[in-house]
């Protein structure tokens, strides 16, 4: 990694559809915004997720309960390891509380000084820190309806739903 996300990669277009199914299609509830952006810019954006999640791995940065994000790990996995576990317990004679978290939201919210400063706390390899930081400046999005493309709007937090680099800015 160079430690820089092109400039011309950083305006994405915000389509905004329909959910299907919903009582009132004049609450902005009933609609979702997908992210339509450059093709290779998610090859480089594949690249930097397999760095980021390679230094995770590397640094032991995940408890071994982590799956999300994980090479030759997945939800299946956790949830087969969550079954034996209560299976376990159950055969002690033993009562299992579960708590779940839905992390709705997180990817519109993360803070670009928040999640840099928590890297090179963390001691990513300062190219990557670099990237991260590149990656989430000066972007630009062009909102568009039924056809209808908005003015271009300055993004200032999150990171775009859908990137093959979010599951490993999540971890």
């Amino acid at each position: 990694m160079l430690g820089v996300h092109p400039q011309v990669w950083k305006e994405a277009k915000g389509v905004v559809i329909p959910k299907p199914n919903k009582p009132d299609y004049g609450v902005a509830k009933a609609y979702r915004v997908i992210t339509l952006l450059n093709c290779l810019r998610k090859v480089l954006d594949k690249v930097a997720a397999n760095a980021i999640a390679e230094e995770c791995e590397q640094k032991r940065l995940l408890h071994d309960r982590w799956f999300g994000c994980r090479k030759r790990r997945s939800a299946i996995d956790g949830v087969g390891r969550l079954m034996k576990k209560v299976k376990e317990a159950w055969g002690r004679g033993n009562t299992v509380a579960l708590l779940l978290m839905d992390v709705t939201g997180t990817f519109p919210h993360v803070a670009k000084g928040n999640l840099i400063k928590r890297m090179e706390d963390m001691g990513f390899e300062a190219n990557l820190v670099r990237w991260v930081e590149s990656f989430m400046e000066d972007r630009k999005v062009i909102m568009s309806m039924d056809g209808k493309e908005g003015d271009t709007m300055d993004v200032k937090t999150g990171v775009p739903q859908g990137l093959p680099v979010l599951p490993a800015l999540s971890l």
